[in-house]
């Protein structure tokens, strides 16, 4: 799952997604967003999302999915931010924080090891 409020990196983000041989889901909307992952928990491995956003805000949204999904891998993006960074952010339950522009060699990398830590916690 993919959420950024602009539509154009929501569609640049799914097409390097796709590349990399994910299947994604994007959304402009915070709250629709949310709304979808409630209604399908189980059909998403990953969520993207970036943290300056309308209505709610990336962490907002974090937090909600964690209440719904406890184990789903979260990572955070943004350009900046004072209230999320690389001191802070595992200690909310986030996975991984990317800052903006995001690179797709290091989004694949950050991907990879979000599963493969996932996979760890499980075992």
């Amino acid at each position: 799952l993919l959420v950024d409020d602009d539509k154009d990196l929501v569609e640049i983000g799914k097409a390097m997604l796709k590349n990399l041989g994910y299947k994604v889901t994007g959304y402009t909307s915070s709250v629709d967003a949310l709304e979808y992952f409630r209604e399908n928990p189980g059909i998403f491995d990953l969520v993207i999302l970036d943290i300056v956003m309308p209505k709610m805000s990336g962490i907002q949204l974090a937090m909600e999915i964690q209440r719904t999904r406890k184990d789903i891998p979260l990572v955070l993006c943004t350009g900046f931010s004072e209230k999320v960074n690389e001191e802070n952010y595992k200690e909310m339950g986030i996975s991984a924080l990317m800052m903006k522009p995001i690179k797709k060699k290091e989004l694949a990398k950050v991907i990879r090891k979000s599963l493969d830590d996932k996979g760890k916690k499980e075992k």
